[in-house]
């Protein structure tokens, strides 16, 4: 699996991350959160109309684990996917820079990676969030 990592401050409204390609696994993590909530999404989970978006879990043992329709959870984006009004995308910068993000007005087209919906436990805003995304390649 090959995989790319960074971290963005959540902004409470759907959130769309460029990472260059379309990932089978992605998994997000408010660090800012007393409890670390993290929502978990891989490829073959869309064959299953109820957990399409992913798991979320918390970091407390007394909040069960949930499972999320796509349009809650995680969504992968394929590569031109515009930013819509409402939505705040932002990408990371080209290898060999920090990957820090940018914003891209709407409109715009944007590079592959994942849609992050307004989650109110996740994407919450103001709070600082680190994400995995990586594509299964062969590789260990």
């Amino acid at each position: 699996m090959r995989k790319v990592t960074g971290s963005f401050d959540a902004t409470g409204a759907i959130l769309t991350i460029g990472v260059g390609f379309v990932p089978d696994y992605v998994k997000v993590t408010n660090i800012d959160s007393a409890n670390l909530e993290s929502i978990e999404y891989d490829i073959s989970m869309l064959d299953g109309t109820s957990i399409g978006g992913g798991i979320k879990r918390s970091g407390l043992q007394s909040v069960s684990d949930s499972k999320l329709a796509a349009a809650a959870g995680i969504i992968a984006q394929t590569d031109g996917a515009t930013a819509e009004t409402g939505n705040t995308s932002k990408f990371v910068k080209t290898e060999g820079e920090d990957y820090s993000y940018m914003p891209a007005a709407a409109g715009k087209p944007c590079p592959s990676g994942f849609q992050l919906a307004a989650d109110a436990d996740v994407n919450v805003s103001g709070e600082a969030c680190i994400f995995e995304a990586g594509f299964y390649d062969g590789t260990p």
